[in-house]
């Protein structure tokens, strides 16, 4: 089913899309990030089109990109926080006389990006419900990962 705001939107879409990403780079986002940024931008705008004047439209998609950077900025710090105040309280294994990691040298070979930063919350004392709310994850992508991490590490011990 079309609409009649498709046809303007995908035209909109097209010319501003690239400039959008453009803003993002020239904020010190990566190529990812600043096209991330973008098409959220793009989402929330097609989401409001109808209700938004036409003038209004590019600049409520470039204050959209903007505000989308500061919430990448403000969880990367939150994130950077938090690291420096558990990572004291995390011990790591150090290199033992056969020249290997140990225990920080097998997660991260054996684990995904996702599973090692939950079982590291997990290690660090937070519950289900708190890693998913800071990882914006559901609650059973969490036990998903610390079942597969558990599995991964098993294996690892077996074979």
């Amino acid at each position: 089913m079309t609409t009649e705001r498709e046809p303007d939107f995908e035209a909109f879409y097209r010319s501003r899309f690239a400039g959008l990403v453009a803003s993002g780079l020239a904020r010190g986002l990566n190529r990812q990030e600043a096209e991330d940024d973008a098409q959220d931008a793009m989402v929330h705008l097609y989401q409001n089109w109808a209700a938004l004047h036409p003038r209004a439209r590019g600049r409520y998609a470039r204050t959209a990109t903007v505000h989308n950077t500061v919430d990448r900025f403000r969880r990367a710090t939150r994130w950077r926080k938090w690291i420096a105040e558990v990572a004291p309280r995390v011990r790591v294994a150090e290199e033992d006389s056969s020249g290997h990691a140990g225990a920080l040298d097998l997660l991260r070979r054996r684990l995904t990006g996702p599973q090692l930063k939950v079982m590291f919350l997990l290690y660090a004392g937070l519950s289900v419900a708190d890693i998913a709310g800071y990882l914006e994850l559901s609650p059973s992508t969490v036990r998903s990962h610390v079942h597969n991490a558990r599995k991964a590490l098993k294996e690892d011990d077996h074979g």
